[in-house]
């Protein structure tokens, strides 16, 4: 029976792509609204930040042999694996916390609700 495989230089490349389309096309405006001119140096650090998450997927990916990333910290250490799960787990809450607070900017904007009453 033929079973196809997802290479890891595949998933390295989708991930790397989508992580830098992602900042490619949002992070630019941000940037520029709240740093400056300057704010290239911010971009620079981000595209880094990216390639460095790539190499760490690849890596995971490459050397676990098929398990996920939670089971490969917990058979080195469940003191090392703790700490880890509360970071992400703050992380997480975080982001949640952004994304709730930028919906609940949008819709209570004046022009916004204003804008959908008129039909404009």
């Amino acid at each position: 029976m033929l079973r196809e495989k997802l290479q890891v230089f595949h998933v390295i490349l989708l991930t790397y792509m989508l992580q830098t389309g992602v900042v490619l096309f949002s992070l630019p405006r941000l940037v520029e609204e709240n740093l400056g001119p300057n704010g290239w140096i911010g971009l620079l650090a981000v595209f880094l930040i990216a390639i460095a998450n790539a190499w760490l997927i690849a890596l995971v990916f490459h050397r676990g042999k098929g398990k996920s990333v939670f089971e490969i910290l917990e058979s080195v250490s469940k003191w090392l694996a703790y700490p880890i799960y509360v970071y992400l787990i703050l992380v997480w809450a975080f982001l949640g916390c952004l994304v709730d607070a930028q919906f609940v900017f949008y819709f209570s904007n004046d022009q916004f609700s204003y804008d959908i009453t008129l039909g404009i």
